[in-house]
Order: C-alpha cells, then sequence, then structure tokens
C-alpha cells in the first residue's frame, strides 16, 4: 500500500535505496552496532519468505523533499545496504548517509562505488565487518536477489509538527518497533471513511485493543460501563450484532481522540492507542485476572484465526496461521467495521470455550490447564468477577462436570501435540463451531464430538499403521493417551484422577536401542525396536535419563511413568514379564485395537 500523501509507503528492498532517496542517520543515533547473529537472523528471514513478507518499520522525518532523517530503524536500514552492496545491487552514493561521521560516510561512498580497497585505519570497521559478511554468505546469483522484491518494510513519516522529544519518550519506553499487527490495526483504521469516520475509528480502536490482551478476558478490557452494554449486566451474552450495535454501545463524544486518524496513519498516534492497552481500573473485583491467565496463543496469531473465519477458510494450511506473513494476509480487502465485529465475538467465545494455562492456589507456579468462563457476582460491599467452569453448573471448582473434564483434556492434548501456532488449525475449527452455534444452550457434547474427530482424522491421514519409530505422528500418542484416560484401561488407569498432559516431545523406546549388556539385555531387531507396542512420548529431559536404561530400571522413575497414559501399562507389564519381542507385539496389538474402534465413530462432526 503506498499514500500518496507520503505519510505510510511499503518499500521493497529493491525499492528502498534509489537515486532520489536520502536517508540521514542524525548525530543523536548510536553507531551501527548489529553483529553477525542479527545479520544471519535477517538473512533467514528474508529466505524463508514465499510471497510477500514484512521486514520491519522504518520511521523517519522529512528534512526536506525526499531528504530523510532516520528516527527508528537505522540498524536493519544501515544492514540492507550492505547486502545490496554484497549482492553487486550497490545502492547510489548518498543514499545512505551519517551525520557528522567523516568515516562511516567514506566507507559508504568507496562501498557505493563497488570498491574493494580498504584499510581499517581510515574507514568504517563495523560496516566492513557487515559487507563481507554477506560477500561470504550470498551468492549474487542466488534467488535471494528476488526474494528482496517480496520483503517489504514500512516507511513511516512522522507529521512535520510532530514532537520528537515525545516520540522518542514513547519509543524508549516501548523499546520496540511497531509490530505487523500494529501496521494492519492502522491500515484498517484509515479504511474506515465517510459519515462519522473518526468516531468509528474511536470505536474500531477501543475493541482491537482490548482484544488484544490476550492474558485477561475480554469482558475485564473494557470498563464496567462499557461491559455491560456489550456484554449485558452480568457480562455473559453478547448484546450486538454488527458494528452499528457497537457503535451505539461504545462511542462517546469524549472518545474522539482514541480514534484521531487521518486518511494517512500517524506514527505517534498509532503508537500512543497501543501503550495504552487495558490500562482500566475500576472498582470491581477482578480476581487478578490479568496476572492469573496465560493465552495457549498471541494476539497475533489471533487474529489469524479470525481472518480465517472471516475469509471461511477450512483447510489446513499452514500458512495461513503464519503471523510473517500477516500483512499479506490481512490485506485491503478486509471491511474493517465486519472483521471487528468478528474479532470481538471470537475473543469471547475463545475466553470461554478454549483452553488457557491457569496460574491459582495449588497451581500457582507452574499452572494447569483452564477451560472457565467469567462470572459476574453482587455482594453487598461491591460487584466481583470470578471464574468457573464453563460447562459445569455447579460453581464448586473441585466439582467437575464429566464432559467438561473431557474438553479440557482433548484441547490440552491437542495443544501439546500441535506446538507450533501455525499448525493449531483446531483452535479456527472450534471457533468456527462456536460461532455457528452461538445461541444454542448446551453445546458440550457436539463440541466434545468435533475435537475429538479433529484428532481422529489427524490419526487416518498420518497412515500410522504404516509407520514405525520416529516416523509415527505425536497425535497418534497423545489421543491414544486420551482414549485410555477417558474410557479407563485396567485400575491402574481409571483411579489416576490427576493426569493432566504435558509438553512431550520425545520417542522413547521402552526397549533401549542400545543397551549396555547388563541384566541380560542385548541389542533387539529393528523391526521390533521400533514397533509401536515398544514406543511412547516423554519428554527430550525424561529422554536422556531413561537413555538406554533397561526396561525394569526404567520403572523406578515414576514421575515420567505418569506423564503417558501408555507409558504406564507397559512399565505395569514389565513388572510382571520379561519385556521382549513377544511382549512387545502383543502390546501393540491391543493399542491399535483401541485405536481402530476409536476411528470406527465415523468422520462427519455431528453437529453438521
Amino acid at each position: 500500500m503506498t499514500d500518496k500523501s507520503g505519510a505510510l509507503v511499503e518499500l521493497s528492498v529493491n525499492e528502498l535505496f534509489n537515486e532520489s532517496a536520502r536517508y540521514i542517520i542524525p548525530i543523536y543515533q548510536r553507531n551501527y552496532a548489529w553483529s553477525n547473529i542479527e545479520r544471519e537472523q535477517l538473512l533467514e528471514d528474508i529466505r524463508d519468505a514465499e510471497q510477500e513478507y514484512f521486514l520491519g518499520s522504518l520511521v523517519v522525518y522529512e528534512r526536506d523533499d525526499a531528504v530523510y532523517e532516520v528516527i527508528d530503524g537505522q540498524q536493519r536500514l544501515t544492514t540492507l545496504f550492505m547486502l545490496l552492496a554484497a549482492l553487486k545491487k550497490n545502492p547510489p552514493f548518498k543514499s545512505l548517509m551519517f551525520e557528522a561521521r567523516r568515516k562511516s560516510n567514506r566507507t559508504l561512498e568507496k562501498i557505493s562505488n563497488g570498491s574493494t580497497d580498504f584499510d581499517e585505519e581510515f574507514y568504517t570497521k563495523e560496516l566492513l565487518d557487515a559487507l563481507n559478511h554477506f560477500k561470504k554468505e550470498v551468492d549474487p546469483d542466488s534467488e535471494i536477489i528476488d526474494k528482496l522484491q517480496n520483503t517489504k518494510l514500512l516507511r513511516i513519516i512522522v507529521p512535520k509538527d510532530t514532537d520528537l522529544n515525545h516520540y522518542f519518550e514513547i519509543m524508549n519506553t516501548r523499546g520496540e518497533q511497531l509490530e505487523a499487527h500494529e501496521i494492519v490495526k492502522a491500515r484498517l483504521m484509515s479504511n474506515i471513511v465517510g459519515e462519522e469516520a473518526q468516531e468509528k475509528r474511536s470505536v474500531f480502536s477501543k475493541v482491537w485493543d482490548a482484544c488484544s490482551h490476550m492474558e485477561k478476558y475480554v469482558q475485564m478490557s473494557f470498563t464496567v460501563e462499557d461491559r455491560k452494554k456489550l456484554f449485558g449486566s452480568k457480562y455473559e451474552k453478547l448484546n450486538f450484532s454488527d458494528f452499528g450495535d457497537v457503535f451505539q454501545n461504545l462511542y462517546s463524544a469524549t472518545d474522539g481522540k482514541e480514534g484521531k486518524l487521518s486518511t494517512t496513519l500517524s506514527v505517534i498516534d498509532a503508537i500512543e492507542e497501543y501503550s495504552k492497552i487495558n490500562n482500566i481500573k475500576d472498582n470491581e473485583s477482578e480476581d487478578e485476572g490479568d496476572q492469573r491467565f496465560e493465552s495457549i496463543i498471541t494476539f497475533p496469531n489471533f487474529l489469524l484465526h479470525v481472518m480465517r473465519l472471516y475469509k471461511n477458510k477450512k483447510t489446513d494450511d499452514d500458512g495461513a496461521l503464519d503471523d510473517k506473513k500477516m500483512l499479506e494476509i490481512m490485506n485491503d480487502e478486509i471491511n474493517p467495521e465486519k472483521f471487528i465485529v468478528q474479532l470481538l465475538k471470537a475473543r469471547y467465545l475463545f475466553d470461554q470455550f478454549i483452553i488457557k494455562r491457569e496460574y491459582y492456589g495449588k497451581h500457582s507456579e507452574e499452572g494447569a490447564w483452564s477451560l472457565s468462563k467469567l462470572k459476574y457476582y453482587k455482594t453487598d460491599n461491591n460487584n466481583k468477577v470470578d471464574y468457573v467452569h464453563t460447562f459445569s453448573n455447579n460453581s464448586a471448582r473441585n466439582d467437575e462436570d464429566n464432559r467438561h473434564k473431557k474438553i479440557r483434556m482433548i484441547q490440552s492434548a491437542l495443544r501439546i501435540t500441535y506446538t507450533s501456532p501455525k499448525t493449531m488449525h483446531w483452535i479456527t475449527d472450534s471457533l468456527a463451531f462456536l460461532m455457528e452455534n452461538i445461541n444454542k444452550e448446551d453445546i458440550s457434547q457436539d463440541y466434545l464430538w468435533l475435537l475429538e474427530n479433529y484428532a481422529r482424522q489427524k490419526i487416518r491421514e498420518s497412515g500410522y499403521k504404516k509407520n514405525d519409530g520416529f516416523n509415527i505422528e505425536r497425535v497418534v500418542f497423545t489421543y491414544l493417551d486420551y482414549v485410555l484416560w477417558r474410557d479407563g484401561y485396567e485400575d491402574e488407569i481409571k483411579q489416576l484422577e490427576d493426569y493432566e498432559f504435558t509438553f512431550r516431545n520425545s520417542v522413547e523406546h521402552f526397549y533401549p536401542q542400545n543397551p549396555d549388556g547388563n541384566e541380560g539385555y542385548e541389542r533387539m531387531g529393528v523391526t521390533d525396536l521400533n514397533h509401536f507396542g515398544n514406543l511412547c512420548l516423554i519428554t527430550s529431559s525424561a529422554n536422556s535419563k531413561f537413555s538406554n536404561q533397561s526396561p525394569k530400571a526404567k520403572l523406578t522413575n515414576e514421575n515420567t511413568i505418569k506423564s503417558s497414559q501408555k507409558l504406564r501399562i507397559m512399565a505395569s507389564i514389565a513388572k510382571n514379564k520379561d519385556w521382549n519381542e513377544e511382549v512387545i507385539k502383543e502390546h501393540g496389538a491391543k493399542m491399535y485395537e483401541i485405536l481402530e474402534q476409536e476411528l470406527k465413530k465415523g468422520s462427519v462432526p455431528r453437529y453438521s
């Protein structure tokens, strides 16, 4: 997007330096200081870009026509200059200059002219280090040239009347650049035009900022008055259907400055808006909700889930949840008024029906999986907000409804299986289902079916019976553990009431791959060793402790044994039998039978 007024311009790296544009690094900026670590990260980001990729923002003050004083982003800008020079795409002389630094400017001049003759006594070593590093790491004939055309920076020109001291005060407080989602917010707000545009932007900004605070329930990111307007007197329903309703509920004349945004982006406005997110205080007891919960995804990732809902995308495309592609995905085709309503609805549903990590009570240090909804109480002295089980009518926290517990457990199983935000498609599916069934009184049974069926389908797609060893996908292990917990397998499994899914990413061979020969254990054939019956999923740290221990020796590590339902069964067997090829095949056959019976339940969601 290019703003002809000059306030906000997207430029590819190839377009950044040209004959007309000049960038001046002012004397108050520090010297160039990036190391090879930062340079390699930048190269990696560029190489990973598939289509349009947002590299960051460059904040400048226009001193004269096309002469820009660099306020923020000079390290990245200087590094890109050196990268282009190393690729023999030498930026023009004076396209980048340092104010009152003769050695640096002499160095840049010789680099622009393609010179290779440098004496470090007369030239800036840090700049030459960057140039020489890129000469070693990149080939001028490589595909990175094409990548640079699709790698974008956002050049933001601060208004002429900007108080630069105020700007630096804000930036020092933030300690970071504008992020991609903040740029998306500014884009969408600038697309709100026409009658009452400024007032609508104010409301848009208020909702966006409330939704962005993922560590507290969205209702608590509004003032008490606004909560009641949007979510009812007890904060438990949606009092709006479209942007007109939201606008009528939220706008007041005192909010005008919140949406202060001309048809171009004012960087000061954008930063200040983001900086005051959820700085809300009132007389209501919130039970420290903003410190109590931890979301399983970040706000940028949440935006991408909502974008999938907005576009009605149902395929498991990992690129659709890649926050590095946010500016490409969230383009100008979005209707900002429709999107912000979808965002608010989705956050409300996400908070109630998607697990969080809760740090409270006996779990205040390590946290526990929580599936809770916000509940409002009115007492003699004040109003109180607490959190109760989503699918239980009983407010007592130790009296869980069985279906509620199953939903919490299957979600935690999916969470520890799909650890990358790009692969958490079950969240989009959940939100789509919740949107469609938002007015139904009891959705627990159908919702549980949806979640279980998602895992079943993933197991089918994995071709689990054709694979062995490390080729068996994690979902096979985690969903089997869930089914063993849900249905019970022998008395010992049924008695484990406090079982919880923990992050496990290492496939463990219960019979070791390289036994040390003690206790009569010899090396086992590869087929039996890698059989499903000999495998389970544990943490990497536990794997290193188990290492090449014999099955008998592993039985002493009770905490690791308890982390997997399948491992608990294997350990129980090994207490009474030699863990050999025959036992491995017998156990594997039983586990496969359980999975096969589970997969016969069908693939069509019951709610469709």
